[in-house]
């Protein structure tokens, strides 16, 4: 016990102490702050004006709400450039065939926040919208919005809560769909329709679950066969909690004026109602 809290141990590991460090002490108190007299009509950024501005934006309205699995294609994200989008992460690898742009563009992981920084500040043509966790181990991206991320353990039977009011908090449910999927609630829309989750992941055989991140062995759950390069570091996929996650998203959309639908072409995601939309769909 006494090695496993020695300054060698901290040394060791500082690029996971440090961050940890930083966004409990020093960002999370200072957003949710922030945040807090924003709720009041006192601010001290404009990131809060225009996360505030966003209230409702698209009342009404449908949105389609994109993750990356093998399941989505070019003629389906063509099919969507009149639509109201929100995609994440390596999107970006479509862009080289397609005009289409997503309407915002998130990332909640830290590794590819960190690996793919460079691109993420020269992407142009959405709004970027990130978790404020992410300045901890990350700089800041230039024209981004950072809301409030309430991150709870959901490893009990407990569900994550859905969040209707971003200006309080979005809350982690283990997938960045999940809190796209509550961005787009707060902004007002009355149909949100989620492609390309494939609800499925293989993982090297022999990687030791009790370890978070994981070594690539080439791309297999994915797009684009760049999407993860040999060698290439991400984080262990948890299914379970992205269940509940989407437990609850069915739960909230059962039980109130928005309708969340499954438009994915095939997966194994069961628990939202499916919809379809293209006719390429088997």
């Amino acid at each position: 016990m006494i090695e496993k809290f020695s300054l060698s141990y901290i040394y060791m590991n500082k690029n996971r102490i440090l961050p940890y460090i930083k966004k409990n002490l020093l960002i999370k108190p200072y957003y949710k702050l922030r945040f807090f007299l924003a709720r009041k009509n006192i601010f001290l950024s404009n990131n809060e004006r225009n996360i505030r501005d966003l209230k409702n934006i698209y009342k009404g309205k449908r949105v389609f709400v994109l993750g990356n699995g093998p399941s989505i294609n070019v003629n389906d994200i063509n099919m969507l450039k009149e639509e109201i989008t929100f995609a994440a992460n390596k999107i970006f690898l479509m862009y080289e065939q397609t005009s289409w742009r997503p309407t915002y563009y998130c990332v909640e992981d830290d590794l590819v926040m960190q690996q793919n920084f460079d691109k993420i500040n020269e992407l142009k043509g959405s709004t970027k919208l990130f978790p404020a966790d992410m300045l901890s181990y990350s700089k800041r991206v230039e024209d981004a919005l950072y809301f409030s991320f309430i991150h709870k353990d959901l490893n009990n039977e407990k569900l994550p809560n859905v969040s209707i009011d971003a200006m309080k908090g979005v809350y982690w449910g283990s997938t960045i769909v999940y809190s796209m999927v509550q961005l787009a609630i707060y902004m007002g829309a009355s149909e949100i329709n989620i492609l390309g989750v494939d609800f499925s992941f293989d993982v090297p055989k022999g990687h030791d679950k009790k370890k978070k991140e994981i070594t690539s062995e080439g791309e297999v759950n994915h797009f684009h066969k760049d999407y993860r390069k040999k060698g290439e570091k991400w984080n262990l996929p948890n299914l379970d909690i992205q269940k509940k996650s989407f437990v609850s998203l069915r739960n909230f959309s059962d039980n109130g004026n928005i309708k969340i639908f499954n438009a994915t072409r095939g997966g194994k995601l069961e628990v939202l109602v499916r919809k379809r939309y293209f006719m390429s769909y088997n």
